[in-house]
């Protein structure tokens, strides 16, 4: 197939692309924590005993990395995607990850939410601070959040202990996948391709 013949179909291409607002997978920076760093996060602890990092310990389902939040008694560790600026979500986005934890005896707290800038709202994706934490287990589970609106918004996990306890929280594989429609423009662009290369 010769150039001339392969631009309609890459400009096919191009405008499923378009319409979907692009494949946004670099929308979360890092969000499989794969340069080993805390690169495109923000992160912060305060009160008592507490901390944030990546680790390789426990291994996350893909990849070799995963964030690692922890609080002791009168702790509080945050950890916020990108930094100052947030990511654009678009209606029918679906943010997910993956997450496992432990705790000890104390009153252990942990909410993973999702926030909106300029009044396009959210909505809580595990639990509000300072819910019971009996649900988390140290094998990995997932959780999705759909956007019912297009906006700038924040995801944040948070992970306090107001005894003596400590909680430990691990999150791995942050995605933001487009919606079922924009993936099916997508699809229908590739078709084009194929259609083309067969009558070419």
């Amino acid at each position: 197939m010769n150039l001339r013949k392969l631009l309609p179909c890459l400009a096919a291409i191009a405008v499923a692309l378009c319409a979907a607002g692009g494949v946004r997978a670099a929308a979360i920076v890092n969000g499989d924590f794969g340069t080993g760093n805390l690169t495109g996060w923000s992160a912060s602890s305060w009160g008592g005993p507490g901390g944030v990092g990546v680790v390789t310990s426990p291994a996350p389902p893909d990849g070799t990395y995963c964030a690692s939040l922890w609080a002791g008694p009168n702790g509080t560790s945050q950890l916020v995607t990108g930094n100052t600026q947030g990511f654009y979500a678009h209606v029918g986005d679906v943010l997910s990850f993956e997450y496992q934890g432990t705790y000890t005896a104390g009153e252990s707290g942990l909410s993973a939410k999702v926030i909106g800038s300029g009044g396009y709202g959210g909505g809580y994706l595990l639990y509000p601070p300072g819910n019971s934490v009996q649900a988390l287990s140290s094998q990995w589970q997932s959780a999705s959040f759909q956007f019912g609106a297009s906006g700038i918004y924040y995801l944040d996990f948070e992970v306090q202990e107001a005894a003596l306890g400590q909680i430990d929280f691990y999150v791995a594989d942050v995605q933001l996948t487009p919606e079922p429609a924009s993936m099916g423009l997508l699809a229908a662009g590739l078709g084009a391709l194929l259609i083309r290369r067969r009558i070419g």
